[in-house]
């Protein structure tokens, strides 16, 4: 379940709270977060169309419905879910199964494999170019510096 203000939103938490008892599937509540704080909503938007390229006219890529995209606290999920109380419950259940630890600070990337002839800055230089090429079949100069940087 969730809840972000959007018009369908109660007809389909209603659903699938009734699907859940149908079933015996517990529900769970979750928070779509976008950004940390409410405040941020503008920001947000700006930074969506900066990395979809697009301007202030026109909007690239899809605008968010409002402003509850943030990560509401504590007490603000207890009341947006008091009348499923259970569903935090099922939440913090699953939150208190999960085990993970995370030095901050340090890069932590996925292990990716690699064929035996290459380094992971090497193939990574491989596969740039072979992508530069399906953008650029003749790139220039600027472009192959460009990728470089």
């Amino acid at each position: 379940l969730s809840f972000h203000n959007l018009s369908k939103e109660k007809e389909i938490n209603s659903r699938l709270i009734e699907m859940g008892q149908k079933l015996k599937i517990p529900v769970v509540a979750t928070n779509n977060v976008h950004y940390l704080e409410k405040s941020q909503t503008s920001s947000q938007g700006l930074l969506n169309k900066i990395a979809n390229l697009g301007t202030k006219e026109r909007f690239y890529h899809q605008k968010l419905e409002t402003d509850e995209y943030y990560f509401k606290s504590p007490s603000e999920m207890e009341k947006i879910f008091s009348r499923v109380p259970q569903a935090l419950k099922n939440s913090v259940e699953i939150a208190e199964k999960c085990n993970l630890e995370l030095n901050l600070g340090e890069i932590h990337l996925p292990a990716y494999p690699l064929p035996s002839s290459y380094s992971a800055q090497d193939y990574l230089k491989k596969l740039c170019l072979k992508g530069l090429k399906k953008y650029y079949p003749v790139p220039s100069p600027k472009v192959i510096n460009r990728l470089q940087y």
